[in-house]
């Protein structure tokens, strides 16, 4: 197939060994009794992978930029293989390899032209090496593409039985390893982002618990602040009726005697009576 220079999957070993898998699927579904494929067909299936692989593994700076930045790369840019375009097998040393590689290629002093397209190429390719460098991100990530792998091998599986129960065999998929590899891929980015969508739905879940959680904190601090100012109001208040009390049974009671002590009885003055 002639290259148009947009379609860059990575090179993948890995692919290779599902691609066998597949070609022994298919021939038992044809009838084979041997779970091993024929040996001419195998090798021009694997003949053409190669050409694939060679193709687009010498992409020059702008198709690299295009391919990191295109429509939808933000879900493609989920898998760091894919955006290093490297094999899932791939050593430390191999992965750094293809990280200096790519970023030189897209760095944004090489690309002045397209300076704001190659930063965001740049940033894919850094996050995706960083990502690779975290052991227990990567444990993650090659779950996902094995999830991914078996969910393949199965879709691949029912679409061979309804093909044979139509008498179409083979499917498109084992005929022509562009689109075996396109069919692996888009799976593996499906599932990508569906593992990415539930992700950022639990974030927002547990946000919005954290958030709901602080609000009644703040509701429970609020109470208790109120209830304190008036149980510090009422004991104010409290010790100011007791000293009133005090002050009059003492204080007040006192004067009052007091004042009738010091004051003597006057009887009323007598008038002589006019006759």
């Amino acid at each position: 197939m002639a290259s148009d220079g947009t379609n860059q999957n990575p090179p993948d070993d890995s692919f290779k060994n599902f691609l066998t898998e597949q070609l022994q699927a298919f021939n038992m579904a044809s009838g084979g009794t041997n779970q091993n494929p024929p040996d001419d067909s195998f090798k021009n299936f694997l003949t053409e992978v190669k050409a694939i692989e060679k193709r687009d593994s010498v992409l020059t700076s702008e198709q690299q930029i295009q391919r990191l930045t295109k429509p939808g790369s933000s879900y493609l840019n989920l898998n760091p293989f894919e955006v290093l375009q490297a094999d899932p097998s791939a050593d430390k040393t191999e992965l750094k390899k293809k990280y200096r590689t790519l970023s030189i290629l897209v760095h944004p002093d090489k690309n002045l032209e397209r300076e704001e397209s190659a930063r965001k190429a740049f940033d894919a390719i850094s996050k995706a090496y960083k990502l690779l460098e975290d052991e227990d991100e990567t444990k993650k990530i090659l779950q996902i593409i094995e999830d991914a792998k078996a969910l393949s091998s199965k879709k691949l599986s029912d679409k061979r039985k309804e093909a044979k129960k139509l008498g179409n065999l083979p499917i498109e998929e084992d005929k022509d390893p562009e689109l075996m590899k396109k069919f692996v891929r888009n799976t593996t980015v499906k599932l990508f982002a569906d593992y990415e969508l539930r992700r950022k739905q639990l974030e927002r879940r547990e946000t919005e618990e954290k958030k709901r959680q602080r609000n009644e904190e703040i509701v429970e601090e609020e109470r208790k602040k109120k209830e304190a100012k008036f149980k510090d109001a009422w004991e104010k208040s409290r010790t100011n009726r007791v000293d009133n009390w005090r002050n009059f049974k003492t204080g007040g009671v006192s004067k009052h005697k007091e004042k009738y002590q010091k004051t003597a009885f006057k009887p009323p003055t007598l008038k002589p009576e006019k006759r």
